[in-house]
């Protein structure tokens, strides 16, 4: 956050209506096996706004970057370092675009509560919020890996990618592998052994968008199979 001007307009800017908009969200939010293509594309504008204020740090600021800079941190200067971090893990593990895009894809699954009685823009403005408190949780996350990561580097001298082996063993989860079919035991598999999202997607030639659909019918079965034990 700067001290320039700061710009508060549309909450979401885009070029679609804003009635529209939120007429295609509410049915992706209320149908899991809804095509969300179309709302995707309405939201192009949305994420090209939100890479250009990552990026660039804009010295005239939109409402939503201001707001987002504060909810990292009360100084200025470790929100614009927080950011540069997750820009810089974004970059080696995926795009900008890609990876605001599945954030938002994330909230229109997981969010189940439409606000019937608010007007368009509001729902707007809720939306526009939500995603940007799921974005600094991420950011918030990645800064906290990576200086988890550097410690652990710095302590023991090692290549940490390479010597610790991030796969886990998890008996409860690997016994519930077996009740599933030989697709679903390979997706659960490929995230117990912590590949990302991105080198899932690459290894089953599956959209991360519809990849995470996939992945979420497993997750749901799996808290189902865990509630019966």
């Amino acid at each position: 956050m700067s001290d320039g001007k700061i710009i508060k307009s549309r909450p979401m800017p885009m070029d679609e209506e804003t009635q529209n908009f939120i007429q295609e969200w509410k049915h992706c939010v209320l149908n899991d096996n809804s095509d969300t293509n179309k709302l995707f594309l309405m939201l192009a504008p949305f994420f090209v706004h939100w890479e250009n204020q990552l990026k660039r740090q804009d010295k005239v600021e939109h409402i939503n970057y201001s707001t987002l800079c504060c909810l990292l941190s009360e100084e200025n200067e470790n929100s614009l370092k927080m950011i540069e971090c997750w820009l810089n893990w974004v970059e080696k593990t995926s795009t900008i675009k890609n990876e605001l895009s599945y954030i938002f894809l994330e909230r229109v699954r997981r969010f189940k509560y439409y606000p019937t009685l608010a007007k368009p823009i509001m729902v707007e403005y809720i939306i526009a919020r939500d995603f940007k408190l799921a974005l600094k949780q991420q950011i918030v996350n990645v800064w906290r890996k990576v200086h988890r990561d550097a410690h652990l580097l710095a302590d023991y001298d090692v290549d940490f990618d390479k010597e610790v082996d991030y796969s886990y063993l998890d008996p409860l989860m690997y016994k519930q592998l077996e009740k599933f079919n030989n697709w679903q035991q390979y997706l659960l598999k490929l995230i117990l052994d912590q590949y990302s999202s991105k080198d899932r997607s690459e290894l089953t030639l599956i959209h991360r968008r519809n990849l995470y659909i996939e992945e979420r019918k497993i997750w749901d079965l799996v808290k189902l199979k865990l509630l019966d034990n």
